[in-house]
């Protein structure tokens, strides 16, 4: 960033530093006009230092040109010079000028003047040296603060300046006055120098020598206790600015760091973890930078230090533990070097040191993880302990893929450490670790029986978290398994996101210092702002191979869904649940859709019936039990609707089968609204497969257990099913419609939903099925009139299928569907009142079909339903009012015979429809229209056949003999009368009798209608040929 120099801002003018400056280029060159004495030299450096920090915020930010520093660039040897001078004045301190000083003029005390007098004068020039020097290395320290500043330099400089400074600190004896303050101050400029590093380089090995003397040092008194701090900041400052540059040169200082960590002072406990921290952040952030040999060598001298320090014996001589345990164990927050936290960063430093090899040392793994759940006891120990417990897992994972990057790697080594580290899975650390196990990829493990291994682990993992006591951490698992399981279905060629590395784990602020210098309130703003690892997502090859135990975990995800009191499933489990269908799905070539095994058809089934209440577990009316049966109820249900939403229909008829038994197993408490709502919607969702056998399934209920109202409404959903959502095929119909009928006898309501049903769904059935063999295959279902089946439910059932029957040319006649109309009208005669007008409804029906029938398929229609219209027509029981009679039945009958006239009818065919054509000879109420037409018909028809005189059935003859007698005229050609023996025979049994009104005409082909004859009756009775027609009516 570039200053840009402005009138009013005099820190951005380049006179600001001109003035001190020329005074330091002048003590130099000896260019000062008058006497510049040390005093002025002094003054000139603490003036510049000063204002040099005056601009430290800017000199922080510049990156461009920065007008205040152009003297100083101008200048920048002479000044570098005069530092020189300076500075080492504390290695030689003389009562003469050196020939630096430009103070010539004072030459110092006469030569009379000896004795205390020059060793007064001698005292104070030294005096006077010593804090010239001390301003200088204040400056120096400044312009080594500021890359801006350290630029101006040459390296060359840079580096002389720095080998006075470091002269200085190896100097064991300053002969300086204050030569602790000196040996401080250059201290100071080693510990806070931002030196280049192609500066420092040269000069390292003195560097590392000095913080190793410092080290080393056992002198107590204050100087070198100073000096330890100085020393141990100077190893984290160049770790900070230099990283893994000089990593290699300062891990020797290592074993001199460590034992201060058991320092009285915890000030020093604080910066020894400080130094900890940098050599973990240069490994963590520079890895691949430092050579491996480091690596080892940091690890051998953090094991040999713990090692001793956690398995010494007797215990008590274990100073170590008992520090950290004290640290983690108090109740509120302490200061640094003594605290959780401090405590808790040397655990996390101490395992990235460690790194692979902190699970191959049971000492300083047990140290490390017992402090690290000790630490749970109290705040804010229990909110850094997942960071810390991360960096175990970090450390698990650099041996996980050490050991997993050959064929014959040794993998039970990490197993025990995922069984280890599985003991805590709270606050992320369930997902770190299952997103170590997976990593980014699927990876290419040489040994695939690791890869198998790692799939399992983490979703044992899940399973563990989904069976804690705590619902957050559940919840946690529901969530992993969603990440593991979301991308199932998408194909394997499609990238994935590859942004995991195991340097996620770590949380910076345990290495970068900020915990060791936090307070209260920041601890709480880190540990807020917790990273949310989310595991990539599994392949679908891995999860078929692992779809058992990924299944039994959704399970839990439902069960604890269901005992959490949650009424639905959320969007996540639901996802989980299609991504394991979709796996399982083989698509269909025609149209796309999926299918599957058969096998899996059956697991699938028995997984969802899991879902359901226990079969052994009653199910009362009992504010609890029917929570659990609405929570179950609908969870089920939209888990069906996710199966359907993958699977094809015909392929889910067996799951849907099996798992509707499974549903009505359970007896649920169907009194109350809100359960038989969503078990009728779990119901139908099974039923609207269009399931074969559901209604059998229904049959099979056990009705001692009171199931009877179960299977009245689950047909009830069935056929609403069939009439809304389309039947599929006619043989559902059927059954849909059959089954009710044999089950249970029909209540008005069900008859109205049966009617319904088969006005919705016929439509849709006839477009790929005749309606004749729809309804012919109806009828021969219907079961028989009985206690069961009401003659009234047959009546409604009968007038609902042939309302929709229509007969075309070249049908067959639907032999089965007329014989059970003629049933249900004999079955229907005598009437009750309350079936009258269902009957007469019937015969309507029947009217408009024999009306609409094609010719060819009149006589056999009428054939086989004559015995049910006979008796209707015969009314023996005078059931029906006159009029009614005779706008009823008489227009059908006169129908039949003028349908019948024009057929090529034979003796035969006239003989088999006796049983209809003499019916109208047993009631007669005026007109007689029944006889008329009758008498017209057989004329017509018998003038065509010129049959024998004997080949009219009995019967036949009877009725023709009665019109003749009551009409007048003669027999028609070729019937003779009756001969003696057979009036013999039929005389004790026969009765005709004719009353009329009026005569009857004479031309017997006059229509008898239109001479409105009223003829009052004909009554043809014979008790033996009546047995004769019924015998002759089976027979046919």
């Amino acid at each position: 960033m570039s200053i840009p120099p402005t009138d009013d801002d005099p820190l951005a003018r380049s006179e600001y530093l001109l003035g001190p400056i020329e005074t330091i280029v002048c003590s130099h060159e000896g260019l000062a006009s008058g006497h510049l004495s040390l005093h002025d030299i002094t003054e000139a450096y603490r003036i510049l230092s000063m204002r040099i920090r005056q601009l430290s915020s800017l000199l922080s930010l510049a990156s461009g040109p920065f007008p205040p520093l152009e003297p100083l660039r101008e200048n920048s040897a002479n000044v570098a010079a005069a530092l020189r001078r300076d500075i080492s004045r504390a290695l030689r301190v003389s009562a003469q000028h050196s020939s630096g000083d430009m103070s010539s003029s004072s030459a110092g005390p006469s030569e009379g003047n000896v004795g205390w007098g020059q060793t007064a004068y001698n005292m104070h020039r030294a005096t006077d040296f010593s804090t010239q020097c001390h301003y200088a290395l204040r400056l120096l320290s400044e312009i080594y603060r500021f890359p801006t500043l350290l630029s101006v330099f040459s390296p060359q400089d840079l580096g002389s300046l720095l080998g006075d400074v470091i002269a200085i600190i190896r100097c064991p004896r300053l002969p300086s006055f204050n030569a602790s303050k000196t040996t401080l101050l250059a201290s100071w400029i080693v510990r806070t120098q931002r030196l280049p590093a192609d500066v420092l380089l040269p000069r390292m090995e003195d560097v590392v020598l000095y913080l190793k003397r410092l080290l080393e040092t056992t002198v107590r008194d204050s100087r070198i206790n100073v000096a330890v701090l100085d020393a141990l900041n100077c190893i984290t400052n160049l770790l900070t600015c230099h990283q893994h540059i000089f990593i290699a040169r300062l891990t020797c200082l290592l074993p001199l760091v460590f034992p201060f960590f058991m320092h009285p002072s915890s000030e020093f406990r604080h910066y020894t973890a400080a130094v900890l921290a940098s050599f973990s952040q240069t490994l963590i952030t520079h890895r691949n930078l430092v050579d491996q040999e480091t690596i080892e060598t940091i690890c051998l001298h953090t094991h040999e230090f713990l090692t001793p320090e956690t398995t010494r014996h007797p215990t008590s001589s274990r100073k170590l533990p008992p520090l950290f345990d004290a640290a983690v164990s108090l109740k509120n927050f302490g200061s640094a070097g003594e605290n959780a936290p401090w405590a808790l960063t040397v655990m996390a430093n101490f395992a990235v040191l460690l790194g692979p090899s902190l699970f191959l040392y049971h000492g300083p793994l047990k140290l490390v993880m017992n402090i690290a759940q000790k630490a749970l006891r109290h705040r804010p120990g229990r909110d850094l302990n997942p960071h810390v417990w991360r960096t175990f897992i970090w450390s698990m994972s650099q041996l996980y893929n050490q050991q997993s990057s050959s064929a014959d790697g040794d993998i039970d080594t990490v197993k025990r450490c995922v069984l280890v580290l599985k003991q805590a899975l709270h606050g992320g650390l369930g997902a770190a670790l299952i997103a170590s196990l997976l990593g980014p990829n699927p990876p290419n493990f040489k040994n695939k029986s690791i890869q198998k291994w790692a799939v399992s682990s983490a979703v044992d993992i899940v399973h563990d978290m989904l069976s804690s006591k705590s619902q957050d951490l559940r919840h946690e698992a529901s969530r992993l398994l969603a990440c593991l399981t979301q991308e199932a279905g998408v194909p394997s060629n499609v990238q994935r996101e590859t942004e995991w590395t195991a340097d996620l784990l770590l949380s910076g602020f345990l290495f970068d210092g900020s915990l060791l210098r936090a307070d209260k309130y920041q601890v709480e703003e880190f540990v807020c702002s917790t990273r949310v690892f989310s595991p990539r997502c599994l392949s679908q090859e891995e999860i078929l191979m692992h779809w058992e135990s990924i299944s039994s975990c959704f399970k839990l995800v439902v069960q604890n869904c269901l005992e959490d009191g949650e009424t639905n499933l959320t969007t996540t489990a639901v996802a989980v649940w299609q991504s394991l269908l979709l796996v399982q799905g083989q698509p269909i070539q025609e149209d796309g859709q999926l299918t599957a095994s058969a096998e899996f058809a059956l697991h699938l089934s028995s997984l969802l019936s899991q879902f359901l209440p226990k079969h052994s577990v009653p199910l009362s009316g009992e504010v609890e039990s029917i929570e659990t049966q609405l929570r179950s109820l609908v969870v089920s249900r939209l888990l069906w609707t996710a199966v359907q939403n993958v699977f094809s229909q015909p392929w889910l008829t067996t799951v849907a089968s099996s798992f509707l038994a499974a549903t009505l197993q359970r007896t649920f408490y169907l009194a109350n609204h809100e359960v038989l709502r969503n078990w009728s919607l779990l119901c139908s969702t099974l039923i609207t497969v269009g399931i074969p056998n559901v209604l059998q399934i229904i049959s099979h209920q056990d009705e001692a257990q009171g199931a009877l109202e179960i299977k009245r409404r689950l047909w009830r959903l069935v056929a609403t099913d069939c009439g809304t959502s389309g039947p599929g095929s006619w043989q559902n119909v059927v059954s849909t419609l059959i089954f009710p009928l044999c089950s249970w006898s029909m209540s008005g309501d069900d008859l109205d939903v049966w009617e319904r049903v088969f006005e919705r769904s016929f439509p849709a059935a006839a477009t790929s099925t005749k309606t004749v063999d729809i309804i012919d295959d109806i009828a021969s279902k219907c079961p028989t009139i009985g206690p069961s089946f009401s003659v009234n439910t047959a009546l409604r059932i009968t007038l609902v299928i042939f309302r929709h029957l229509n007969l075309d040319e070249g049908d067959p006649i639907p032999a089965r569907a007329l014989t059970y109309l003629s049933m249900t009208l004999t079955a229907s005669y005598p009437p009750e009142s309350s079936i009258v007008d269902a009957a007469v409804k019937l015969i309507k029906v029947v009217h408009h079909m024999m009306a609409s029938a094609p010719i060819s398929l009149v006589e056999s229609i009428i054939f086989v339903v004559q015995r049910g219209l006979a008796l209707w027509i015969e009314d023996k029981s005078v059931s029906l009012p006159e009029d009614q009679y005779n706008e009823l039945l008489m227009p059908l009958y006169d129908l039949l015979l003028m349908r019948l006239e024009p057929l090529p009818l034979t003796v035969a065919s006239l003989n088999a429809l006796d049983p209809l054509l003499t019916a109208v000879f047993s009631r007669i109420p005026p007109p007689g229209l029944g006889p008329a037409a009758f008498w017209r018909f057989f004329h017509t028809v018998h003038a065509r056949i010129a049959a024998p005189a004997t080949a009219y059935s009995d019967e036949l003859r009877v009725c023709i003999d009665a019109c003749v007698r009551t009409y007048g005229g003669v027999l028609p050609s070729g019937i003779a009368p009756l001969s003696s023996s057979t009036q013999s025979q039929t005389q004790p049994h026969i009765v005709a009798r004719v009353i009329t009104e009026t005569p009857a005409p004479t031309e017997v082909g006059k229509d008898v209608r239109e001479q409105k004859l009223h003829v009052r009756s004909i009554e043809v009775r014979s008790t033996r040929l009546s047995r004769t027609r019924n015998a002759t009516y089976q027979t046919r």
